[in-house]
């Protein structure tokens, strides 16, 4: 290899690194902590960092799938919900994922059927 192709990887190489900022935290080391915040029951702190991790890997199914569960910790059926199915859509080999969306639909379907029978009609639908 010729001197300036190895002096111009040193210099790619050095650039990459400089672009990552000491003590940088990705989306695994999000989804880590995200995991043992929710293993000691802090749900917002784990939906914090899950959203964090997300911010980085938008298509991660795990990550989705993870979201879900603290949303519906906390009551937020109609996030946790979309999470949920977005984990399925994302990997929907997963029967993770598909029995999570699966086992969440039936534990919450009353909720949804209640909520829908306190709609008002709109008018001209009564």
């Amino acid at each position: 290899m010729e001197r300036s192709h190895v002096l111009l990887l040193v210099i790619v190489a050095l650039a990459a690194a400089a672009c990552t900022p000491p003590g940088y935290v990705g989306a695994r080391d999000y989804n880590r902590f995200a995991l043992k915040a929710q293993e000691e029951g802090l749900w917002r702190e784990a939906e914090y960092r899950l959203r964090q991790a997300l911010a980085e890997t938008p298509d991660d199914a795990r990550l989705h799938n993870n979201l879900a569960v603290a949303l519906e910790a906390q009551g937020k059926l109609e996030e946790a919900h979309a999470e949920y199915q977005e984990a399925v859509k994302l990997d929907p080999a997963n029967e993770t994922y598909r029995r999570n969306l699966r086992e969440f639909t039936t534990a919450h379907r009353w909720e949804y059927e209640l909520a829908e029978e306190e709609e008002p009609a709109a008018p001209g639908e009564e």
